[in-house]
């Protein structure tokens, strides 16, 4: 049996769907919509329950209709909350093309791929090597229509930083 670490947003209540889908260990790092900031502290507690648990796996998970990400997009009401002014700032800049194509295709899956894809970039990035080299680093999507889960592939799909062509 594998043991898994799942960073998810306390407002999808998923700790069931995943302790049904995925046998074995489980344990849960929580922020609203996986805003956890991977500061030293962060990092030291989280580099410790991996080798405690001899966690193998962790995936970043969020619900296809995350309130948190879905009111980042719209009104903004829960922005006063502690910490979420400088992640809905971030999540709108980071995410500003992937929002695009999701306007343009109704769908938000992009948002939140490119939201995950983001989250997994920032934690591989505060590992060291050797911590990479036994782990597998994902993110996956909750379909809440299908109940089932969707692979979030971690590529640059649309590239974001700015270029000057001579």
């Amino acid at each position: 049996m594998q043991n898994r670490l799942f960073f998810i947003c306390p407002t999808d209540g998923l700790e069931p769907v995943i302790n049904r889908r995925f046998k074995g260990r489980n344990y849960y790092y929580t922020s609203l919509g996986d805003s956890v900031v991977f500061d030293h502290n962060t990092v030291w507690q989280i580099k410790r329950l991996i080798r405690k648990h001899n966690i193998k796996e962790i995936f970043f998970v969020l619900s296809s209709n995350n309130s948190i990400l879905l009111d980042a997009l719209g009104n903004q009401e829960y922005e006063d909350i502690t910490r979420l002014t400088q992640f809905y700032k971030d999540f709108k800049t980071y995410n500003k093309y992937s929002m695009v194509l999701s306007y343009i295709h109704k769908n938000l899956f992009s948002v939140l791929s490119s939201h995950l894809s983001h989250r997994v970039k920032d934690l591989k990035n505060a590992l060291n090597q050797t911590l990479l080299h036994e782990i597998k680093i994902g993110a996956k999507i909750f379909n809440n229509v299908d109940k089932d889960f969707q692979n979030v592939h971690c590529t640059n799909l649309i590239w974001k930083e700015h270029f000057h062509l001579n």
